[in-house]
């Protein structure tokens, strides 16, 4: 049986207080959330800056509005959806691919991570 003893001031203790142990794990979680979009932003940013100074848009396959929108609402998936389609409109070096490359991993999508793979390889 866990113990419901209070915290001691190292922050676990004598004992384990699941109510208390809730918050830590759930601030923890919302840290390393963060650390991870601002990690995925890091790489979508380092993507965008591999574009050439004027880029081609296409409303189909990709703008820098809808970019700057998705990021601007957090939407990180949708930001590297729309970054991938202006990379396709642009002779995207394989630099861009690789950004895009580690935004996927870092948010573990796979099948974005297979894709951008598979472009390298070309």
């Amino acid at each position: 049986m866990l113990s419901r003893r209070p915290l001691n001031s190292s922050g676990l203790g004598g004992g384990f207080a699941p109510r208390q142990f809730g918050r830590w794990a759930a601030y923890f979680c919302a840290m390393n959330l963060e650390e991870s979009w601002n990690i995925t932003r890091h790489h979508l940013g380092n993507a965008r800056n591999l574009l050439p100074a004027s880029v081609k848009e296409n409303v189909e396959f990709g703008t820098l509005e809808r970019l700057e929108e998705w990021l601007f609402h957090n939407e990180l998936e949708l930001a590297l959806d729309e970054i991938e389609g202006l990379g396709e409109l642009n002779d995207s070096p394989a630099k861009f691919w690789e950004a895009l490359l580690a935004a996927a991993e870092n948010m573990n999508l796979q099948l974005h991570v297979a894709r951008y793979e598979f472009k390298l390889r070309k």
